[in-house]
């Protein structure tokens, strides 16, 4: 599917990551309530994790889950959230417990039309714009007790359970990371990003001293020179093999296909700062 339409492709994706913690951490009432309309096709999920100071650090999140004698109300913001105002249901984590860090952390089914939720304006991104991209807001929005995903306290390890892909998914009997052939891929990669990065401080640092009027013989360099442009494209496809569609994000630092593209084809390519 991806090969015809990534932001397609992102729909069962971002289901799975929505609908998985309640697959791993909930009772079948709760299952039977949000999944089967998924399976019907009737709502989607969305998954909501990281927040405008809480991206890769996810345990510095600061939106909050205030416990009432009804269920709970929670207040923060939701950033980079895929489908986010086109998905029905939302897995939402919030700390409960302030002192217990990453262990006060716990994961909530957000309903859309929950009064207090509302979603922001759709991102500008560099690609996949066929999925939708927005905040969410939560303003002393209220949700019954039985909202509540597993027990207080285990969300961050539901979190991470959900987006282990890598290490938890299993080909032929063993975690994919643990092939030797993978674990070569990435070797090769990183030796070749650092040649590359070192012949072109070389090339610098020779172009400063023919400045300086000393004559440069750069017969031996050029024929061996890696070409940082070709190293750029195939790492991205490497790299976007196991990052997904969200590689091409700018939140993850992955370079844009368009960038890949002037690089590998332009005959005098502009090269970011």
């Amino acid at each position: 599917m991806a090969r015809a339409c990534a932001s397609s492709s992102l729909i069962p994706a971002v289901n799975k990551l929505g609908t998985v913690p309640l697959m791993i951490a909930t009772s079948e009432d709760v299952k039977a309530r949000y999944l089967a309309p998924v399976a019907r096709g009737e709502a989607m999920f969305s998954y909501a994790l990281s927040e405008p100071e809480a991206g890769s650090d996810a345990a510095a999140m600061k939106t909050k889950a205030v416990r009432i004698d009804s269920g709970y109300v929670l207040n923060g913001v939701k950033r980079w959230i895929t489908n986010a105002g086109v998905s029905k249901y939302y897995t939402v984590m919030a700390v409960t417990d302030p002192s217990a860090g990453a262990n006060g952390i716990s994961a909530f089914v957000l309903e859309d039309g929950d009064p207090g939720f509302t979603f922001g304006a759709p991102e500008h991104k560099l690609g996949i714009k066929g999925s939708p991209t927005r905040e969410l807001y939560f303003d002393d929005c209220a949700i019954p007790a039985d909202r509540l995903i597993g027990a207080e306290g285990e969300g961050f390890k539901v979190a991470l359970r959900t987006l282990d892909h890598v290490r938890e998914r299993k080909q032929f009997g063993q975690p994919v990371a643990d092939f030797q052939g993978l674990q070569f891929m990435i070797a090769d990669m990183a030796m070749k990003l650092e040649a590359a990065r070192q012949f072109t401080y070389a090339a610098a640092a020779r172009s400063e001293r023919a400045m300086a009027g000393e004559k440069i013989d750069d017969q031996g360099l050029a024929p061996r020179r890696p070409d940082p442009r070709r190293r750029r494209t195939d790492d991205h496809g490497r790299v976007a093999e196991r990052t997904g569609g969200l590689g091409h994000g700018r939140v993850f630092g992955v370079v844009s296909v368009p960038d890949i593209r002037e690089l590998a084809v332009g005959s005098r390519p502009r090269l970011a700062a």
